[in-house]
């Protein structure tokens, strides 16, 4: 968009209805150099888990991944389950990255979770079936995810 100022009012605007897509692309501002003078992620931290809360499995992946990373802090109620709860919410609707995440996340035994090469496999494999699925290749992160499950 050109005028990124009018696209964070609208954007917004639009989250104020709690609209899940909106709230990603208002967090995606939010932490922007280009839509914002000085970038504010803490703000943004609060969009990405509304968007995430509230159903985009975009932003699920997203949150979750920057959780696994130690780049934001885990809601103290849920502890470090929160990015793995969110990642199942995610590959519940189809996205293969969450898939590979949770895949990753099981053969090595993060977030509190037990190893379980079983499990890793199980989750490989589906980001492998999901990625088959969605040829259309626009999906968010990895390009290849199912190269990456294979891996």
């Amino acid at each position: 968009m050109e005028d990124k100022a009018l696209a964070l009012l609208w954007f917004g605007r639009m989250g104020e209805a709690a609209d899940p897509e909106s709230l990603r692309y208002l967090a995606q501002l939010m932490q922007s150099d280009d839509a914002m003078n000085s970038p504010q992620p803490e703000v943004a931290e609060r969009y990405w888990r509304l968007a995430a809360y509230g159903g985009n499995a975009y932003a699920q992946v997203y949150f979750a991944e920057r959780m696994r990373r130690g780049f934001l802090l885990a809601k103290q109620e849920y502890g470090p389950r929160e990015a793995v709860e969110l990642l199942q919410r995610a590959s519940s609707q189809g996205s293969a990255e969450a898939a590979l995440a949770l895949s990753q996340i099981k053969r090595n035994g993060e977030l509190g979770e037990d190893k379980s090469p079983v499990e890793a496999m199980k989750y490989a494999y589906r980001a492998i079936e999901l990625s088959v699925l969605d040829e259309s290749g626009t999906g968010p992160g990895e390009p290849f995810p199912e190269m990456a499950a294979a891996q």
